[in-house]
């Protein structure tokens, strides 16, 4: 299963206008955070069903692989559902949500919102529980979407109890 950043296309689109440094789901989000349901919840939420139904349907391994923001629906998904998900990519996601905090003016980060998230974790602990057989990150990105240099993502992750696969 691929997730990628590309929500609300099509026939869905949010209808926002513009990218603005919000994002384009900026109305949406507001919503969402003030139901206390997040937007990077409800698509966790939305990519769990689906593994839900898939494994009743076809029993076998599966390795969701998220890009971009997806990632971290992905990421979320494994955490969750830690029997379903034998295997989880990240592809140019978002290394730690202490970046967006210290770069508050990234790229979009608005829609994954979660918050008081950073009270308990930060996205590289998240990493270090996942039940998961197999974790890969490739090309882990700041607030900015700056690419980390190997040895920089050595040291984002170097700290879990787990092995992670870096590319």
């Amino acid at each position: 299963i691929e997730i990628t950043t590309e929500f609300d296309q099509g026939e869905t689109a949010a209808g926002a206008t513009g990218e603005g440094l919000f994002g384009p789901d900026v109305t949406e989000t507001f919503l969402a955070l003030h139901l206390a349901n997040p937007l990077l919840a409800q698509r966790t939420q939305d990519l769990v069903s689906v593994i839900k139904s898939i494994k009743i349907e076809t029993p076998g391994d599966i390795e969701v692989v998220g890009i971009g923001a997806g990632g971290l629906v992905a990421l979320h998904a494994a955490a969750i559902e830690p029997d379903a998900i034998q295997g989880v990519t990240l592809d140019g996601t978002l290394a730690r949500w202490s970046d967006v905090c210290r770069q508050p003016l990234g790229q979009q980060h608005f829609a994954n919102v979660l918050p008081g998230a950073l009270k308990v974790y930060d996205l590289p602990e998240l990493v270090g529980r996942l039940k998961t057989k197999q974790v890969t990150i490739r090309r882990s990105v700041d607030a900015f979407g700056k690419v980390y240099s190997a040895e920089e993502a050595k040291e984002i992750y170097g700290g879990i109890k787990r092995e992670v696969n870096l590319k």
